[in-house]
């Protein structure tokens, strides 16, 4: 018999996968809802964490897949208010991949004001992918394993 108690709730919420060697993936990844004023989970917390496998509800065939997140180049999703913030540094950016592929937009990351350059944001152990914000309606976790260059007119 299962108990409710042991039950996480989770949300579905759109994004695309660019995975290699598989290409473009759409589908929906399970985060926390908010709860309680609580903003619950954004892509970036669930492409970050320190596991190495990522569920993906994949829209057509209709199925749950598990990503290595070694393999994911990149995620795509629409930009919400939630991935602003006032209180951070602004770093305009153009991110070279290996794929040949070139992404123009802006880091956006609260940072402590002796550990603020982009060097130091860009060499933070912990995350895997960086957040860009592009100047349309998407915002782009690109995992560094596959970075080649980053230009920064304010790095």
């Amino acid at each position: 018999m299962a108990s409710k108690s042991l039950k996480i709730d989770k949300t579905l919420r759109p994004i695309t996968l660019w995975v290699h060697p598989e290409g473009r993936v759409t589908g929906s990844i399970f985060v926390q809802p908010e709860i309680d004023n609580n903003s619950g989970d954004k892509p970036a917390d669930v492409l970050n964490r320190d596991v190495p496998f990522l569920v993906l509800q994949k829209r057509d065939p209709g199925e749950i897949r598990f990503y290595n997140r070694s393999a994911i180049i990149r995620a795509e999703y629409p930009k919400s208010g939630t991935d602003l913030s006032e209180d951070s540094h602004t770093y305009n950016c153009q991110l070279m991949l290996m794929d040949g592929s070139v992404i123009n937009g802006m880091i956006q990351e609260s940072l402590p004001s002796n550990y603020s350059r982009l060097y130091d944001y860009l060499n933070q152990i912990a995350d895997r992918f960086i957040k860009l914000l592009s100047n349309y309606a998407t915002t782009y976790l690109i995992n560094k394993s596959y970075v080649t260059q980053i230009l920064s007119e304010n790095g």
